[in-house]
């Protein structure tokens, strides 16, 4: 197992400066223990900062058999969907996760969706706030933006794939913090959690995370029929509410009816369902822009 505290010398001074102003929100040397204990095969990477934990992963050489955690209290050239800045702080939460899948990428339309139940479940066992999912990739709390989802592919043969989750969570209540040009920000009180109860946090949303491979490949169906269940319950769209859809440069405007079996969002356009994937779509309220 690797553990980095710093990626190179020359970051160190920079760092000290900045935990002057700044205290970092995760213990890299509990997280450590606690993680090699429980995943003795996870490749465990542990920065106090990093331009981005995904682009660090994409520059590594990955052995694409097994799986890599990589975390930093600080990241300063984060990004979210559509090339969108993420912009943290050291009291967020911001990893990525490097998984690999005995599927085709074609057949993991639901793992956005998969992804984001095994962070609700997470949360909702340590956070007595009700979040709900907005598709394809965010969870909100009252409306704002609490966490964001990234799924981006390293490798990807005809029969299986390697993919990169990388997740978010808002730790302050600092309006500049999230995506750029996204809904309002809503953020966890992570800060006054002690080191051992925010490490049993991320090691039991590592564990949930880890499960998908299996969950995907062996049992499809039920995978499809529970996520899907789980998407209408917590979902922050209600059925036939007005929406914008924003692709392909344009945007148009509808009734939000759910998802379909693969988790495709169905929206009615002028008398015609549509139906969108995830990737360069995004699906907001009508309301907020009225």
């Amino acid at each position: 197992m690797r553990q980095y505290l710093q990626s190179t010398q020359s970051e160190l001074y920079f760092i000290w400066l900045y935990s002057l102003q700044k205290i970092a929100m995760v213990n890299l040397s509990s997280l450590h223990l606690m993680l090699t204990t429980r995943f003795p095969g996870l490749e465990t990477l542990l920065f106090e900062l990093l331009p981005t934990t995904s682009g660090f992963l994409k520059q590594e050489s990955l052995d694409t058999g097994k799986p890599y955690f990589c975390l930093a209290n600080e990241q300063t050239e984060g990004y979210g969907q559509r090339g969108q800045r993420w912009l943290s702080s050291a009291d967020s939460l911001t990893f990525t996760l490097g998984l690999p899948f005995s599927l085709p990428i074609h057949k993991l339309s639901l793992l956005s969706l998969g992804v984001a139940m095994s962070l609700h479940q997470s949360i909702s066992g340590y956070f007595s706030e009700q979040v709900k999912l907005k598709w394809p990739n965010d969870l909100l709390l009252n409306g704002a933006k609490l966490s964001g989802i990234l799924i981006e592919s390293v490798q990807f043969k005809l029969d299986s794939c390697y993919l990169l989750i990388g997740i978010g969570i808002n730790g302050s209540a600092l309006e500049t913090l999230g995506t750029e040009n996204e809904l309002p920000y809503a953020h966890l009180e992570m800060s006054a959690l002690s080191d051992e109860v925010l490490c049993s946090f991320i090691c039991d949303l590592v564990a949930g995370l880890l499960q998908l491979p299996t969950q995907m490949s062996e049992d499809r169906e039920a995978f499809q029929a529970n996520s899907l269940a789980f998407m209408k319950k917590h979902d922050y769209f209600q059925t036939h509410s007005k929406v914008i859809v924003y692709h392909s440069g344009s945007n148009e405007q509808g009734h939000y009816l759910g998802l379909d079996s693969e988790g495709r969002v169905l929206v009615e356009i002028g008398g015609v369902i549509k139906r969108f994937s995830s990737g360069m779509v995004s699906l907001r309220p009508l309301r907020v822009y009225e």
